[in-house]
């Protein structure tokens, strides 16, 4: 795959069905799409199918990886957003598998991809408006202007913080689609110096340390999204709470 082209990559079909005259494609996205989730479920499920209070192998690993993401997210968003935990969490998993994929080249490059990243961009902006909008109601404009502003800089100012809000969902998809991307062009231009008079050996050794820095990204963007989630949902929860106490 050229890595230049790897944010609008052409999706290859899996399986094609018909069923009453309508088409279903499934392609190498879908798949890698699907097969997240249902990883990540099967690993949780086979980690506590023998749960013991003295935690051990893939117990003892699933319990600090959640309890690590658990505090981290909580701390960010605090108190009384406990409930918004666990989708954040998931959101951070499904990244990671999907960045840990991109490492092999039988599943595709689903996180390259800007059509995946800004659906799940949008997906948290989807909750945080309807979080402003069902703590607010119709003073979630108000959320645009800073308290304490005069009445002429008001305009300018709900303009300014309305474009910089929906600014956040482009920056976020963009930032984990170019760190995927970038990685993958580093990897390519490397493995292409092994055809010519550049040493074999010398090529796989760097190789290998890039993949482990790919790896590396692959957690850190999945932090990064997640993280930057937790502080845009905890921004609109502080406004509902600063409104209440007026």
């Amino acid at each position: 795959m050229n890595p230049v082209k790897m944010f609008f990559a052409q999706h290859n079909e899996f399986l094609n069905l018909s069923f009453f005259g309508l088409n279903f494609v499934i392609s190498d996205f879908v798949l890698s799409v699907v097969f997240a989730p249902l990883l990540c479920g099967l690993l949780m499920v086979f980690a506590i199918r023998k749960i013991s209070y003295q935690s051990l192998g893939l117990q003892a690993i699933v319990e600090i990886i959640y309890e690590t993401l658990y505090n981290d997210f909580y701390e960010t968003l605090g108190e009384k957003s406990e409930k918004y935990v666990p989708f954040v969490i998931s959101l951070f998993l499904f990244i990671f598998i999907l960045n840990m994929f991109n490492l092999l080249e039988v599943f595709f490059s689903c996180t390259s991809q800007l059509g995946l990243t800004l659906a799940l961009s949008f997906l948290v902006m989807f909750l945080i408006v309807s979080i402003g909008f069902y703590k607010a109601g119709v003073n979630f404009w108000r959320f645009f202007v800073p308290s304490g502003l005069p009445v002429i800089l008001r305009p300018l100012l709900f303009i300014l913080e309305l474009l910089t809000f929906l600014i956040r969902p482009f920056s976020l998809a963009l930032r984990l689609s170019i760190s995927i991307v970038a990685g993958h062009i580093m990897i390519h231009i490397i493995a292409g110096l092994s055809q010519g008079p550049v040493s074999k050996i010398f090529i796989i050794a760097i190789l290998s340390i890039l993949s482990i820095f790919e790896m590396g990204i692959a957690v850190l963007q999945a932090y990064v999204f997640s993280m930057l989630s937790c502080v845009y949902i905890a921004e609109i929860l502080e406004f509902k709470i600063k409104k209440e106490g007026e």
